[in-house]
């Protein structure tokens, strides 16, 4: 029989190549086509788990997410219906620390009061603590003391700089009044005489005073009449847990002076 014999000519071999970065688990991976030697006529297909299955068959690039951490072997195989070249390479899907923040205590605290926030910790951990989206300067621990209001969250990265984030914890003051002392008049008068110190007073407050740094016995209302010289104080606390000591108010007691009698002839 009759044969004929064809002689192929000036194949152009593709060369296969593309781009990756190892990356953390939930970022997208993006697989760059960077291929040389093609033309119009060229395919691709891309294996994203060298398992035989085509995920894609883009041209330029190909967006894929992995589920879990390991590592991948990904394939290109590039042909123009004559030759074909391939190119294999892998990469490393590493773990994202679990972020989760948590507080000792109250998410409310009285003023002058703090709140203990805790981070989750783990080997190679590294922490940057925001407030109210802003970067805490400083504080770079498991830990971090807070003693404003305001919306919290930390970032954890961990040995293969992969990235967390925790969700917001709020934390709140009370309101709370200043301990003040107002008097009804001077507080130096004498003996005999009284003065009544008052001290500011609102719904659920409760009150200690005190003379000279000793609790007075009894002494639980918002006023209290004085009738001894001596520095006095009042601790105002409320249902909260909150209390203000006040700053000292001197009370002076003057002694009254002896009325003698002489006589000055004879009696």
């Amino acid at each position: 029989y009759d044969s004929t014999t064809f002689r192929l000519e000036n194949c152009i071999i593709p060369v296969a190549t593309f781009s990756l970065n190892d990356i953390c688990i939930g970022d997208t991976l993006l697989l760059i086509n960077q291929s040389t030697s093609i033309d119009t006529s060229s395919t691709y297909e891309w294996n994203v788990n060298y398992d035989g299955i085509v995920e894609s068959t883009a041209k330029d690039s190909v967006k894929y997410y992995f589920s879990s951490p390991g590592t991948y072997n990904i394939l290109l195989k590039v042909n123009n219906f004559v030759c074909e070249d391939t190119m294999l390479q892998s990469i490393n899907v590493f773990p994202k620390p679990d972020a989760i923040l948590s507080t000792f205590g109250s998410t409310t605290f009285c003023p002058g009061g703090s709140s203990v926030l805790s981070a989750s910790t783990g080997v190679g951990y590294t922490y940057e603590w925001l407030k109210n989206g802003g970067l805490i300067q400083n504080a770079n621990s498991s830990f971090y003391q807070a003693y404003d209001t305001g919306d919290y969250k930390v970032a954890i990265s961990n040995i293969y700089a992969c990235t967390d984030t925790s969700g917001s914890l709020s934390l709140g003051m009370y309101t709370f009044p200043s301990a003040l002392i107002s008097s009804t008049g001077s507080l130096s008068f004498c003996q005999g005489d009284s003065i009544t110190l008052s001290a500011n007073s609102d719904n659920g407050l409760s009150y200690e005073w005190y003379q000279n740094g000793n609790a007075i016995s009894g002494e639980t209302a918002s006023q209290i009449v004085v009738t001894q010289s001596g520095s006095y104080s009042v601790k105002i606390s409320s249902t909260d847990g909150c209390f203000d000591i006040s700053t000292a108010t001197q009370v002076t007691v003057n002694p009254n002076p002896t009325a003698t009698l002489s006589a000055g002839g004879t009696t």
